[in-house]
Protein backbone atom coordinates (compact mmCIF):
# COMPACT_ATOMS: atom_id res chain seq x y z
CA UNK A 1 0.00 0.00 0.00
CA UNK A 2 3.28 2.21 0.54
CA UNK A 3 2.07 4.59 3.12
CA UNK A 4 3.53 6.94 5.79
CA UNK A 5 3.71 5.69 8.80
CA UNK A 6 4.71 7.00 12.53
CA UNK A 7 7.70 4.58 13.42
CA UNK A 8 6.25 4.29 16.70
CA UNK A 9 3.18 2.93 16.09
CA UNK A 10 4.74 0.28 14.08
CA UNK A 11 7.21 -0.67 16.64
CA UNK A 12 3.95 -1.34 18.65
CA UNK A 13 2.24 -3.48 16.24
CA UNK A 14 5.13 -5.03 15.54
CA UNK A 15 5.76 -6.36 19.62
CA UNK A 16 1.91 -7.18 19.13
CA UNK A 17 1.39 -9.22 15.81
CA UNK A 18 4.04 -11.72 16.79
CA UNK A 19 5.21 -13.13 13.19
CA UNK A 20 6.20 -16.12 14.46
CA UNK A 21 3.91 -18.88 15.85
CA UNK A 22 3.50 -20.25 19.49
CA UNK A 23 4.59 -23.67 18.01
CA UNK A 24 7.18 -22.29 16.29
CA UNK A 25 8.86 -20.43 19.02
CA UNK A 26 8.72 -23.59 20.83
CA UNK A 27 9.96 -26.40 18.78
CA UNK A 28 12.95 -26.84 17.19
CA UNK A 29 14.21 -25.56 14.10
CA UNK A 30 13.53 -28.71 11.83
CA UNK A 31 15.80 -27.97 9.17
CA UNK A 32 18.12 -24.49 9.20
CA UNK A 33 18.44 -24.68 5.31
CA UNK A 34 17.51 -21.82 2.83
CA UNK A 35 13.97 -22.87 2.02
CA UNK A 36 12.51 -22.09 5.25
CA UNK A 37 14.40 -18.78 5.75
CA UNK A 38 12.89 -17.47 2.37
CA UNK A 39 9.43 -18.33 2.93
CA UNK A 40 9.91 -16.95 6.68
CA UNK A 41 11.23 -13.96 5.23
CA UNK A 42 8.03 -13.75 2.50
CA UNK A 43 5.72 -13.85 5.14
CA UNK A 44 7.70 -11.58 7.80
CA UNK A 45 7.59 -9.06 4.72
CA UNK A 46 3.80 -9.49 4.58
CA UNK A 47 3.29 -9.05 8.14
CA UNK A 48 5.63 -5.76 8.17
CA UNK A 49 3.48 -4.65 5.22
CA UNK A 50 0.13 -5.21 7.39
CA UNK A 51 1.49 -3.81 10.60
CA UNK A 52 2.51 -0.52 8.43
CA UNK A 53 -1.14 -0.21 7.11
CA UNK A 54 -2.32 -0.29 10.58
CA UNK A 55 -0.06 2.28 12.05
CA UNK A 56 -1.39 4.39 9.24
CA UNK A 57 -5.00 3.75 10.19
CA UNK A 58 -4.20 4.49 13.82
CA UNK A 59 -2.66 7.52 12.94
CA UNK A 60 -5.62 8.57 10.37
CA UNK A 61 -8.13 8.02 13.52
CA UNK A 62 -5.87 10.27 15.87
CA UNK A 63 -5.60 13.21 13.50
CA UNK A 64 -9.63 12.81 12.82
CA UNK A 65 -11.15 13.45 9.85
CA UNK A 66 -9.56 16.42 8.65
CA UNK A 67 -12.02 19.06 10.79
CA UNK A 68 -15.10 18.63 8.32
CA UNK A 69 -18.06 20.81 8.63
CA UNK A 70 -20.58 17.68 8.00
CA UNK A 71 -21.59 15.47 10.07
CA UNK A 72 -22.26 13.22 7.53
CA UNK A 73 -18.72 13.40 5.53
CA UNK A 74 -17.58 13.02 8.68
CA UNK A 75 -19.94 9.45 9.37
CA UNK A 76 -18.83 8.51 5.86
CA UNK A 77 -15.09 9.04 6.64
CA UNK A 78 -15.43 7.23 10.04
CA UNK A 79 -16.95 4.13 8.34
CA UNK A 80 -14.37 4.52 5.85
CA UNK A 81 -11.74 4.35 8.59
CA UNK A 82 -13.56 1.18 10.35
CA UNK A 83 -13.57 -0.66 6.84
CA UNK A 84 -10.14 -0.52 6.53
CA UNK A 85 -9.52 -1.29 9.91
CA UNK A 86 -11.40 -4.20 9.39
CA UNK A 87 -9.65 -5.84 6.29
CA UNK A 88 -6.10 -4.75 8.13
CA UNK A 89 -7.23 -7.30 10.81
CA UNK A 90 -8.22 -9.25 8.41
CA UNK A 91 -5.67 -9.47 6.12
CA UNK A 92 -3.17 -10.00 9.32
CA UNK A 93 -5.44 -12.77 10.75
CA UNK A 94 -5.02 -14.87 7.25
CA UNK A 95 -1.47 -14.68 7.28
CA UNK A 96 -1.14 -15.51 10.98
CA UNK A 97 -2.98 -18.22 10.00
CA UNK A 98 -1.14 -19.29 7.23
CA UNK A 99 2.32 -19.20 8.84
CA UNK A 100 0.89 -20.80 11.85
CA UNK A 101 0.08 -23.50 9.22
CA UNK A 102 3.21 -23.82 7.70
CA UNK A 103 5.02 -24.17 10.56
CA UNK A 104 3.14 -27.43 11.34
CA UNK A 105 2.52 -28.96 7.76
CA UNK A 106 4.29 -30.29 5.12
CA UNK A 107 4.48 -28.17 2.10
CA UNK A 108 4.12 -30.81 -0.44
CA UNK A 109 2.11 -32.98 1.10
CA UNK A 110 -0.18 -31.51 3.45
CA UNK A 111 0.59 -33.94 6.30
CA UNK A 112 1.91 -32.94 9.79
CA UNK A 113 5.58 -32.51 10.11
CA UNK A 114 7.20 -33.17 13.42
CA UNK A 115 6.78 -30.06 14.71
CA UNK A 116 2.61 -30.99 14.03
CA UNK A 117 2.99 -34.05 15.69
CA UNK A 118 4.81 -32.73 18.73
CA UNK A 119 2.16 -30.00 19.12
CA UNK A 120 -0.72 -32.52 18.72
CA UNK A 121 0.93 -34.67 21.61
CA UNK A 122 1.28 -31.86 23.77
CA UNK A 123 -2.71 -31.22 23.91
Amino acid sequence: MGCESNPTDVAILNMAVDPQSLFRRRAPVLSPGRENKTIDGDFRSLLSEANRDLAKLLRDVRTGSGGTALGDARSRQVSELLMRAVRCAAKQYMLQAELGNLALTDELTGLYNRRGFMAMAER
